[in-house]
């Protein structure tokens, strides 16, 4: 009886190691799925700590690459951190309906766009710098304008469920702004300077029909079906 027992007992400790290390190697492969959210032309895909965007609206299509995990932000072409302390947007824009003459450097007339339309946003001009940037593509720079206290129209226009409080000093999302083609700037609107040489360094650009469905494919099996 008690050797009949004993075989039992062994037979039950088998079943559940065996049975555990069987399901083991599946727990693996589900931890190491990507996560992938999409929002209209826009797709993120989260693997191995970093966060891959891509654009696929019309070619020139977007992608670059960031470290951590990010999420959507409320504007259009934009990422934002979970804490809200780090903001990405690249975007391309056409320097045509910019101030300037026709015909003038892209780039410093991007620059007088965006600090005119920082001057009608805070109702007063906003001292500012612009300064060369490092990037593959030459003739970047960054704009920067300096601290502003927050009036309570700017409050009221603040984004997001977590809005500033009047009179609290904030800074002025940056830019960076390179020459991409005739008439045609990239912006890079970052909260950290850190962030736009990362997106910059990790830019691809495709002029594929399909934008980037057939390198997602390649890239990360199985995430569009």
């Amino acid at each position: 009886m008690r050797r009949t027992h004993w075989l039992k007992l062994l037979t039950c400790l088998l079943f559940v190691f065996f049975n555990g290390c069987a399901t083991t190697p599946s727990t693996h492969r589900s931890a190491a799925q990507p996560e992938v959210k999409r929002r209209g032309f826009e797709l993120i895909i989260i693997r191995d700590g970093r966060t891959h965007y891509f654009e696929n609206r019309l070619p020139h299509c977007l992608a670059y690459t960031l470290t951590g995990e990010w999420d959507f932000a409320i504007q259009e072409a934009a990422l934002r951190t979970p804490d809200r302390r780090h903001f990405v947007g690249l975007q391309v824009l056409a320097t045509e309906v910019m101030p300037g003459t026709a015909g003038a450097d892209p780039v410093s007339r991007a620059v007088a766009h965006f600090q005119a339309d920082t001057e009608k946003d805070w109702g007063r001009s906003i001292p500012s710098a612009v300064e060369p940037f490092p990037a593959s593509r030459g003739g970047a720079v960054l704009l920067q304008f300096d601290k502003v206290t927050v009036t309570p129209e700017a409050a009221a226009r603040a984004l997001g469920p977590k809005k500033p409080e009047v009179g609290q000093i904030v800074g002025i999302q940056k830019r960076v702004i390179v020459p991409f083609l005739p008439e045609l700037v990239m912006v890079v609107t970052v909260s950290d300077v850190a962030d736009a040489r990362q997106a910059l360094d990790t830019l691809e650009v495709t002029e594929h029909p399909r934008c980037w469905e057939p390198t997602i494919r390649e890239r990360f099996p199985g995430v569009l079906r």
